[in-house]
């Protein structure tokens, strides 16, 4: 399965970030839980999961992969102290 990346061209910059983002199905692998547990946690419980990503317009679920490599390192060191 190819990965998605969203192109971002920052003003005034000329950089052109990538982001890679990732659904649910590819977030429950990395979670060990299933994808129908993420979107139910997205709603019950959202402080058991990385931050999302939040298109305007847009229902959709996603999570910037920095972010959630970020949440996990700051899961672990909070574990590990």
């Amino acid at each position: 399965m190819k990965k998605k990346i969203a192109a971002l061209q920052l003003p005034n910059s000329g950089v052109l970030a990538a982001y890679k983002t990732l659904t649910a199905e590819e977030l429950a692998p990395l979670l060990r839980r299933s994808a129908t547990t993420i979107r139910t946690d997205v709603r019950r419980r959202p402080e058991t999961l990385p931050p999302r990503m939040r298109l305007p317009g847009s229902n959709r679920l996603m999570w910037l992969e920095s972010d959630v490599v970020t949440w996990l390192e700051q899961c672990r060191h909070r574990v590990t102290g």
